[in-house]
């Protein structure tokens, strides 16, 4: 019900594109796919980004929802529509020992795109990112005031925590 809701005011809101920063699994179990199925509603593209809590419990639970879903994930890989472009790339906790270098370089980010969208699920650092061609980063991942206590230190584990951080011409949004 709380998935449906969400899709309802993605309805109306009607937005081009749906970009989704992960953790929508907590406890992932390969049955939650069919929670999603309402997210084939929408008419517009929607993309994703894999997360910490992805490969909680059943690692194959993301894919079945990408299996029977329109979302679209981005596994350090980029997508270019027309002027725009999105990259998206693993989180940290998946990367194998790459680094966020190896990782930009595999998604075959386009240096000719008029702007460029970072999808991430944890906030990477603004100068990390000097070398690329991207105006907006969006990341997610900090859970700020969702478990307090918890949240009253989550600054000290992240550079960005929450909210809007702007360095040069780069833009870092954290929900």
């Amino acid at each position: 019900r709380y998935i449906t809701s969400i899709v309802k005011k993605l309805e109306q809101q009607q937005p081009d594109m749906v970009l989704i920063g992960g953790d929508l699994l907590n406890r992932a179990k390969n049955e939650y796919a069919k929670a999603f199925l309402s997210f084939n509603t929408l008419s517009m593209p929607i993309y994703a980004v894999l997360w910490n809590h992805d490969h909680m419990w059943d690692s194959q639970a993301a894919q079945a929802i990408f299996d029977t879903t329109k979302i679209i994930p981005l596994v350090n890989e980029s997508v270019l529509l027309s002027w725009l472009q999105i990259v998206g790339i693993e989180d940290k906790n998946s990367r194998n020992g790459q680094t966020l270098d190896d990782l930009l370089i595999q998604s075959n980010i386009n240096t000719g795109a008029e702007y460029t969208i970072f999808l991430t699920h944890q906030p990477q650092k603004l100068n990390k990112l000097t070398d690329y061609p991207i105006n907006l980063q969006l990341a997610g991942h900090t859970h700020r005031w969702q478990f307090v206590p918890l949240s009253w230190i989550v600054w000290w584990f992240n550079d960005y925590a929450y909210g809007r951080y702007d360095k040069d011409d780069k833009t870092t949004f954290v929900s």
